[in-house]
């Protein structure tokens, strides 16, 4: 379906850009955001660009610190950021005290390191996310939205559903 062209658009961005550029992939579980990660991986790596996973098991201050040292491109994967760095009651202040989704703005916005990254964060809903992931397109240049299938989306799946059903059935027989 989209996931091509969009990844696509993606890698072209991250070439093209001579910062960071962040992807936000929001919408309803099994849409295709975790797809669209793992294909980000291969075509990563394909380009022999090194791959950082961040999970909720990371401490979110050496996280950061240690992908502030790599001084070379790099993309980092997020996936189910509101879920393994759930939001906190100060990640929506503007004073000093930070928690933990807003110690990553930094990091997003290319502060602490000049070094060109390309961040892919999934999320299944916007609203558990800091308000100021969302108010500067600094931080996430693309926000692709995986809510509906589309009509063709939904054909091809259905047809290939049903030609594997065909292909098991008359193997059986």
């Amino acid at each position: 379906g989209r996931i091509p062209g969009m990844l696509a658009k993606t890698f072209r961005a991250f070439e093209r850009r001579d910062k960071s550029t962040g992807v936000l992939l929001s919408g309803e579980r099994g849409m295709g955001k975790s797809m669209f990660a793992r294909l980000a991986v291969s075509e990563a790596l394909k380009l022999k660009i090194p791959v950082i996973l961040l999970t909720g098991s990371c401490g979110v201050d050496d996280a950061v610190e240690i992908i502030n040292q790599i001084t070379q491109p790099i993309v980092v994967v997020m996936d189910e950021f509101e879920k393994n760095f759930p939001m906190e009651s100060d990640d929506n202040d503007d004073d000093e005290k930070k928690g933990k989704q807003q110690k990553f703005l930094s990091m997003l916005d290319g502060m602490g390191s000049p070094e060109k990254r390309l961040f892919i964060a999934t999320v299944n809903d916007t609203s558990d996310l800091s308000t100021f992931f969302l108010n500067r397109p600094g931080r996430f240049f693309y926000h692709f939205e995986f809510n509906t299938l589309t009509h063709e989306e939904m054909r091809e799946y259905l047809e290939g559903e049903c030609d594997r059903k065909i292909v098991k059935k008359k193997t059986i027989d």
